[in-house]
C-alpha cells in the first residue's frame, strides 16, 4: 500500500510540472487556491499523505509564479516566507502531526493574505 501510494504521488507530481509549465499566472493562483482548499479538507480527515502532497505542489506552483513580481522585494520576501511555510506544513504532515499540519497551514494562508496585500498595493500604485 505505501509502494502504491508513493507511486502515486510521483506520478502526480510529474503531472502537476507539466500542469504548471503550461499555465497562466491566474491558472497557477486558481491552482494554489484549490491546493489550500484540499489541504483544509485533508486536516479535518487527517489524511496526512494528502496534506504533504498538496504542501508540496503549493511550494511547486509558488516558484513557477515568482517570476511574476521578481522585481519587487517585498514580493520575493512574502513568497519565500510562503514557500517556507509550505515546507513546514509538508514536514509535519510526514510527521503526522496534525496540531503541527494546523499551525502549517494557518501561517500558508498568513502569507498568502500578506502577499496579495503587497501585489494589491503595488497596483493601486501605478
Amino acid at each position: 500500500m505505501i509502494k502504491r501510494t508513493c507511486l502515486g504521488l510521483v506520478s502526480l507530481w510529474t503531472f502537476s510540472s507539466v500542469a504548471l509549465a503550461n499555465s497562466t499566472v491566474q491558472d497557477l493562483m486558481r491552482q494554489k487556491l484549490e491546493s489550500a482548499h484540499a489541504i483544509l479538507d485533508a486536516l479535518a480527515l487527517e489524511d496526512f499523505t494528502k496534506i504533504e502532497y498538496h504542501a508540496k505542489l503549493l511550494k511547486e506552483i509558488s516558484h513557477a509564479t515568482t517570476w511574476y513580481k521578481a522585481d519587487s522585494e517585498d514580493f520575493r520576501h512574502h513568497a519565500k516566507s510562503f514557500q517556507n511555510s509550505a515546507d513546514y506544513l509538508a514536514e509535519q504532515a510526514k510527521l503526522r502531526s496534525l496540531e503541527g499540519a494546523s499551525l502549517g497551514y494557518i501561517r500558508v494562508q498568513l502569507d498568502c493574505i500578506e502577499c496579495h496585500k503587497v501585489v494589491r498595493a503595488a497596483k493601486k500604485a501605478k
